[in-house]
């Protein structure tokens, strides 16, 4: 086993590393970060939507979600361009590079043009748009960097400044939107259709059992070795919003929801975080015999009952720990497969709620609940946890008598 360290120490880490600088993985990371309140102000207009049903006095706000997580491609391809820009410290070029991605992603979304004016598909504009969003900023990045390195960003003639950055604007502008009128109005391609499809095997593997199996397992995998699974989030988000969309968009029509790995399951197989750790603290600050454990225990708690166990995976530790990366590993596998065996049995109900982005951030349980108001749901949640301490309880045991012996010599 410490050779297998040794190995991951010397070839993974470094790598993972030098991934989560990446200009791009870092740019779409921050994206996600910074659209994240957003997307909460829509889950908070859900839940009151969610409590109208209940309380008819309570004014119904789901409306928010419409203009906020309804909107989360267009969002994520101007910030996404910004944020990237930003990090290749192309400054001055950011915001432009911004308002010319959403300029593009509305030529791509494909209006019907009538007497009346454009038309447009709105579900284009929500999380089934992030590839193409990708692609936008992969496209407009690209030329920048491109007219940047050819030195005629600087201006070395009589005009002044504020006009030289305009025609290098009309260039660029140009040059990235042009290719998309091409693409949409002459050829006649519908971009966002056949992403949807070249991708849609990919979704569907990722948001089905098998691939939330793996993708959980990825997690895991890098979170047990102290590594940042933000170097994978790109990829994450992708499958998780995409899924999330999908399943949205199949009940307002009165279809199955097809997806399974989504955001609402982040309520049930997050326990704690990663690797449904929430039972290490809570044995830890109740039963053990270690005092350092037992203090540990107590510190990591309450940031664990909120899904955040960075406290818990370096503190204990759970990284690099052999006796705790077993049951981190097995708890997290068993409760992915528990899930989508009840689900899948219809013994419990495919959660799909506009609040699923709020209520992952809400304590271990609460947020289980507020998805649908189901209290279904919390029963669900009871009997994952339940086997998480099964779980743990052992592997626990084993840990705290290290400590307790090596606390006694």
């Amino acid at each position: 086993m410490q050779k297998i360290f040794s190995i991951i120490e010397r070839k993974l880490v470094p790598f993972s590393k030098k991934i989560e600088k990446n200009p791009w993985i870092q740019g779409v990371q921050g994206t996600f970060m910074l659209v994240m309140p957003l997307l909460l102000t829509g889950s908070v207009g859900a839940l009151f939507g969610m409590m109208h049903t209940y309380l008819p006095a309570v004014p119904d706000l789901s409306i928010l979600n419409t203009y906020t997580m309804g909107l989360f491609g267009l969002f994520a391809a101007a910030v996404m361009v910004y944020k990237v820009m930003e990090k290749k410290e192309y400054h001055s070029k950011k915001l432009m590079a911004g308002v010319l991605a959403l300029v593009v992603y509305i030529v791509l979304v494909n209006p019907v043009m009538g007497e009346d004016g454009a038309v447009f598909d709105y579900a284009r504009f929500g999380a089934s748009g992030l590839i193409n969003a990708i692609l936008i900023m992969v496209w407009i990045v690209n030329i920048y960097s491109i007219v940047i390195k050819t030195g005629i960003t600087e201006n070395k003639t009589s005009l002044p400044d504020f006009l030289y950055d305009w025609g290098i604007n009309l260039l660029v502008g140009f040059i990235a939107i042009v290719p998309a009128i091409l693409i949409t109005n002459v050829a006649g391609i519908d971009l966002f259709e056949l992403m949807s499809q070249l991708f849609a095997p990919l979704y569907m593997l990722g948001s089905g059992p098998f691939g939330g199996i793996v993708l959980s397992f990825c997690y895991v995998l890098l979170y047990s070795f102290g590594i940042s699974p933000w170097c994978i989030a790109p990829i994450m988000y992708s499958i998780w919003y995409n899924a999330y969309d999908m399943n949205l968009m199949a009940v307002a029509a009165g279809q199955t929801p097809p997806a399974m790995y989504t955001l609402e399951m982040f309520c049930f197989n997050a326990i704690g975080g990663t690797g449904c750790t929430l039972a290490l603290p809570i044995l830890a600050s109740t039963i053990a015999k270690s005092k350092k454990l037992k203090a540990i225990g107590r510190v990591t708690l309450i940031p664990s009952l909120f899904n955040i166990n960075e406290p818990v995976i370096y503190g204990f530790p759970v990284a690099m720990n052999v006796i705790l990366m077993i049951p981190m590993f097995l708890a997290q596998f068993l409760v992915d497969c528990a899930y989508f065996l009840l689900i899948g049995l219809n013994i419990f109900t495919n959660p799909v709620s506009q609040n699923a982005v709020l209520s992952r951030t809400l304590p271990a349980g609460i947020g289980a609940f507020t998805l649908n108001g189901n209290f279904m749901d919390v029963v669900l949640w009871l009997i994952l946890f339940a086997i998480t301490i099964a779980v743990w309880y052992p592997f626990f045991r084993m840990y705290d008598h290290r400590c307790l012996q090596e606390e006694n010599q």
